[in-house]
């Protein structure tokens, strides 16, 4: 029998973050920009916290209740590794992360581990460096928009053969948004 799912949702600068935790691992990490697109999935016992308020530094009751929510979870982790993630304080994640998927798409997302943070590659030169064909591009970017763990498992960081932003499963503003943080200036990034 499976344990119960407890979703998470945390609002950052980038967007809205669906953690998803099971039996103390992270199942799926997701960004979007609008709360409503979580509406199949959000359940009224669904804790979300709201971190753009302007506390000037200072945590709140709100805060302080949500932070004892998740205290000591692996829900806990995601956060605070974002939170370090966004700040420019971290560049790659220690999470305790149950990955479902196919023996290819494990493939797919263990070779992003190689694109480090500030980097970017073409689907066509992760296609080449998975399965020595460039032909392959395609089921990469399948693979791609399968990943679960959006972020931490950077599929942000492929983009297309000019150096353009194409596809991606949260959509191209959080990409950008994720590459500028990073620094990055490819295709139409501007710093």
């Amino acid at each position: 029998m499976k344990s119960s799912i407890r979703n998470t949702i945390y609002r950052s600068e980038i967007g809205y973050i669906l953690i998803s935790e099971r039996s103390e691992t992270i199942i799926n990490i997701v960004v979007n920009e609008k709360l409503s697109s979580f509406d199949n999935i959000v359940e009224s016992e669904t804790l979300i916290f709201d971190d753009l308020t302007d506390r000037k530094g200072v945590r709140d009751e709100k805060e302080d209740r949500f932070l004892e929510n998740i205290s000591g979870s692996a829900t806990s982790l995601v956060v605070s590794q974002i939170k370090e993630y966004l700040n420019g304080e971290r560049y790659s994640f220690d999470l305790p992360l149950h990955v479902d998927g196919t023996l290819f798409q494990h493939k797919v997302w263990s070779a992003l581990e190689r694109v480090g943070y500030g980097e970017v590659i073409s689907y066509k030169d992760l296609s080449i460096m998975i399965t020595g064909d460039a032909k392959s591009s395609r089921a990469v970017g399948g693979a791609l928009n399968k990943n679960p763990f959006h972020i931490v498992v950077p599929c942000h960081r492929i983009v297309g053969v000019s150096g353009k932003l194409t596809g991606y499963k949260s959509g191209l503003s959080i990409k950008e948004k994720l590459l500028n943080l990073e620094k990055i200036s490819s295709g139409k990034i501007i710093l």
